[in-house]
């Protein structure tokens, strides 16, 4: 071989040494790119997934609430002549029916349990006046018995007609209708 010759030889493998591993360093930094990507993409459906199935929890939680408080109204109406000695006595049951509790069916294994206590317009707590309670109705998990959700509702039983209205969660929102 000629001198000539070798040195090209020698030059093409030296280009070629020097192109070889040149493309690795970009293909590191897509493929880290796109694993980035695919972990916050991931993280990102798992936490808007995990509060989809909380806010469906509290909202199946107030669900239940609210049908406590529909189901206690008119039992508590009919033994209006018991509340004096409920709110005298909270903690003792009475008879079959307080304090009024259930299981809803279908909405994500809650009960309720439904008690009363006196409006703060009267002077004495222990005693009604005036022929208006406050319903107080606590949804929760049947296992821990952890509470969910609460609502209170108002009902006045002096008119014709029965006026009621609830407020949730301390009267974070206040609704009036009549019954």
């Amino acid at each position: 071989m000629t001198p000539k010759k070798k040195s090209r030889a020698v030059e093409a493998k030296a280009t070629q040494r020097s192109e070889h591993g040149g493309a690795l360093p970009f293909v590191l930094i897509i493929g880290a790119s796109l694993m980035f990507v695919a972990a916050y993409s991931l993280t990102v459906g798992v936490s808007t997934r995990r509060a989809a199935g909380s806010h469906l929890q509290r909202k199946s939680a107030f669900f239940c609430a609210e049908r406590g408080l529909q189901a206690a109204k008119r039992t508590l109406i009919v033994n209006k002549r018991d509340w004096d000695a409920i709110l005298a006595n909270p903690s003792a049951a009475f008879s079959t029916w307080y304090p009024v509790t259930n299981t809803c069916l279908g909405a994500g294994g809650y009960s309720y349990r439904v008690t009363i206590r006196d409006n703060l317009d009267d002077a004495i707590q222990t005693t009604d006046i005036d022929g208006a309670i406050i319903l107080d109705s606590v949804a929760f998990k049947a296992a821990p018995f952890t509470p969910m959700a609460s609502l209170s509702n108002l009902i006045e039983t002096n008119m014709d007609v029965i006026m009621s209205g609830h407020a949730q969660e301390g009267g974070a929102q206040n609704t009036f209708n009549s019954n």
